[in-house]
């Protein structure tokens, strides 16, 4: 079973966009930065600080130069000494910002610059600002004023109060309809999320019950459960539109909530891409023709990163972190009698608790539950772990409560939970290898395979029961005792023959 939130999907999911990045071939992360400056200036949002002055400082160098006699001159020892220096470059290798080329073989140096076109726009965000690349790029693409004309839309843009309202009810729509078993509220989500859910593993195809994998979805991270969909729908992309889809994902997550952009002035692959992030409330769009972003889109540069102030002094569209239920605010209290206070503004949140607890009073803004062994254990069982539901109970916490010298969840709790959770893993198992079948007349095989069993200290178990014998033994040392085996047998039957 699970014991971490990051084990909720496989291994080839990805929860940021420069991991989508990182995970493209050089060749493709090269081509893409070189036509979209915003997949560039996401990509420096990711980088660690030093990484990021590195690129800045690198980017302002016409030629290549030496990593070992300039770069590596760069940091302090302390940086050198820490790692810093290395997880910097690191992070410049890992999304193809960096090219590295053999210098002098004598002295095993390497030149390193940055490409081409991750230079060029780097350097004209610093020298020209973001508004003026944002222009240049427009113009590149044969549209000159084609974006941003608020004039030419067909209808007013919405504010980005009702977008935000907007993408609240359709995420809750779509959770609850995870955490409700209410045939009703199932049959009133729309196709195309249903399909989408249950491609991503988080519904039965049959039934549309909630899956194991669906449950942990539920209590993760808000910006997990955003790109565990965007991984999904990203790997349905054909092979030549997944980086048409990057550039869409980074280029929306800069925009203003609110204001219309012409479709026209996208690529191909941007514009297949439209309908899939409109479902996930990523983006609005008007007959085809307009779109603007949500304030959702903004999450997508990652809310855990440094804001883009601090990069090329520019801020995204938004930073608000209760676009996505359940909001940010915290609306759960844990006490050390074990009852949770919930003070609930949807019925999602209620039935999230309802997860984990057991319910005992619901008053009109206020479900009071408890957590209990039995509760906990049928949380467990379908799927959810310790970890996740403690995660999911200090993320929403009451702000109140992180007053208590830090610990939203009392230690009592967090201590019970873990420990029936352990009670679960009582029993462990090893892989192993059964000798069994002996010959009940020949008790002297049987003691030799069990001596030198013993002998490589490779004995787990053995029955020296005569109607049926066996030796159990670790995989490790199963070729040795095998060769054993058949040396012995060969030996014996040898002497068993007439001389």
């Amino acid at each position: 079973m699970e014991d971490d939130a990051d084990e909720l999907v496989p291994q080839d999911e990805r929860y940021s966009l420069s991991a989508h990045i990182a995970a493209l071939s050089p060749r493709a992360a090269a081509s893409l930065y070189a036509s979209a400056p915003h997949v560039v200036r996401a990509s420096l949002v990711a980088l660690p600080p030093m990484a990021r002055l590195y690129a800045m400082r690198l980017s302002l160098l016409n030629e290549p130069v030496s990593k070992r006699k300039v770069v590596d001159a760069w940091p302090t020892e302390a940086a050198i000494d820490n790692g810093t220096h290395e997880r910097a470059m690191e992070g410049l290798r890992s999304l193809h910002l960096l090219a590295e080329r053999e210098g002098e073989p004598e002295q095993g140096d390497r030149t390193v610059a940055l490409a081409d076109g991750v230079k060029r726009h780097i350097r004209d965000i610093m020298t020209r600002g973001w508004a003026a690349v944002t222009r240049l790029e427009t113009t590149a693409q044969g549209g000159s004023r084609k974006r941003s004309r608020e004039n030419d839309a067909p209808q007013p843009p919405p504010s980005a109060e009702a977008l935000a309202d907007t993408v609240r009810e359709r995420w809750e729509g779509m959770l609850l309809c995870l955490a409700s078993d209410d045939p009703e509220k199932k049959d009133a989500d729309t196709v195309e999320t249903r399909r989408l859910l249950m491609d991503a593993g988080l519904v039965e195809k049959r039934d549309g019950v909630c899956t194991p994998e669906g449950l942990r979805f539920l209590l993760c991270p808000p910006q997990k459960q955003l790109w565990r969909l965007l991984s999904r729908l990203l790997r349905d992309q054909p092979e030549q539109h997944v980086a048409d889809a990057l550039s869409l994902l980074a280029r929306i997550a800069w925009l203003k909530p609110g204001t219309i952009y012409r479709i026209d002035a996208l690529r191909e692959g941007e514009c297949v891409m439209l309908p899939r992030l409109a479902l996930l409330g990523l983006l609005w769009a008007s007959a085809g023709t307009y779109f603007c972003a949500t304030p959702l889109a903004a999450k997508l540069v990652g809310e855990d990163h440094v804001s883009a102030s601090a990069v090329l002094s520019s801020t995204p569209a938004s930073s608000s972190s209760s676009v996505i239920v359940p909001p940010s605010d915290g609306y759960i209290l844990v006490e050390s009698n074990f009852r949770v206070y919930s003070y609930f503004r949807s019925e999602l949140e209620e039935k999230l608790v309802h997860l984990f607890c057991q319910p005992e009073t619901k008053l009109p803004n206020l479900f009071v539950s408890i957590i209990t062994r039995e509760s906990v254990t049928r949380a467990l069982d379908y799927g959810a772990s310790a970890d996740l539901i403690l995660s999911f109970l200090m993320a929403n916490a009451h702000p109140r409560t992180r007053l208590r010298h830090g610990a939203s969840v009392p230690e009592c709790v967090s201590d019970a939970i873990r420990l029936w959770e352990s009670e679960r893993q009582r029993v462990s198992s090893e892989p192993a290898v059964l000798y069994a079948n002996f010959d009940p007349e020949n008790v002297q095989e049987f003691d030799a395979i069990r001596a030198h069993a013993i002998a490589l200290d490779g004995l787990i178990h053995c029955s020296t029961d005569a109607s049926n014998r066996f030796v159990v033994v670790n995989p490790r040392i199963h070729d040795a005792l095998r060769e054993f085996v058949r040396n012995r047998r060969a030996q014996t039957s040898a002497s068993a023959l007439p001389k």
